[in-house]
């Protein structure tokens, strides 16, 4: 063997530390896949949720709209009899353009709406929701609207600390994954270094077979396939 080849035989990794980064990669590829596939179906579960209570909330709203009428309509007074928590409501017709909403004042001039992606999807599928920035407050709303011929009903709730712990994704199921990960790869690394001890014995006694220097019989063995495979080898060579 010549000198280069000595130095790069160095330099090479040993079979059960190659074998042990290579599973432990392709589990933790595997995990992180898991995660990212499970938050992202939790998160969208979440968001399905909220939005459910808002068109719930929809309904209320229109069969209240019909009943009184829009002129009669009062949305503040409103409100209070279906929810403690601090729901925007608008009122649009079916072509995006809004009749109320129960954040107005009298200077607030409201441009049309066809182009709110919860509005759009509520004209084409009947209902939709979204997560965005109010283009006419400065902050953040869960919006969800639903058409009711001849009006589309919308409600936002805003961004706030209550309708983030609404949103926030349980945490229990990363947790988990992250415990099962350490325990999964704390054995992993086990029972690679139990192989490369085996492996390690076993070059040992090649290399000494090889070079006909005296060998250790009474090594104690590692449990394993390879450790048995050794055993039986040397007591060949011993007989």
């Amino acid at each position: 063997m010549s000198d280069s080849q000595r130095y790069f035989a160095k330099l090479r990794l040993p079979f059960h530390k190659s074998l042990f980064i290579t599973v432990s990669a392709l589990f933790l590829i595997f995990v992180v896949a898991v995660f990212l596939f499970q938050y992202n179906r939790e998160k969208m579960y979440r968001q399905q949720m909220l939005n459910a209570t808002l068109q719930d909330y929809n309904t209320l709203i229109y069969k209240e709209l019909i009943k009184t009428g829009l002129p009669r309509f009062d949305i503040d007074s409103f409100i209070p009899s279906i929810t403690e928590k601090n729901l925007r409501i608008t009122i649009l017709d079916l072509q995006g353009n809004v009749f109320t909403d129960s954040e107005k004042n009298d200077d607030t001039l409201y441009p049309p709406h066809q182009d709110r992606p919860e509005i759009v999807s509520a004209i084409r599928n009947g209902s939709g929701y979204s997560l965005r920035p109010s283009k006419m407050f400065s902050e953040n709303y869960f919006y969800a609207a639903r058409k009711y011929d001849p009006y589309i009903v919308r409600t936002a709730l805003p961004f706030d600390m209550t309708t983030i712990s609404l949103l926030k994704v349980d945490r229990q199921f990363i947790y988990f994954l992250i415990l099962t990960s350490v325990i999964i790869i704390f054995s992993l690394l086990y029972f690679c270094n139990r192989l490369g001890k085996s492996i390690s014995l076993l070059k040992d006694f090649s290399n000494k077979a090889e070079q006909e220097e005296p060998i250790n019989t009474r090594i104690e063995w590692v449990s394993n396939d390879i450790g048995a495979i050794t055993e039986n080898i040397i007591r060949i060579y011993r007989n």
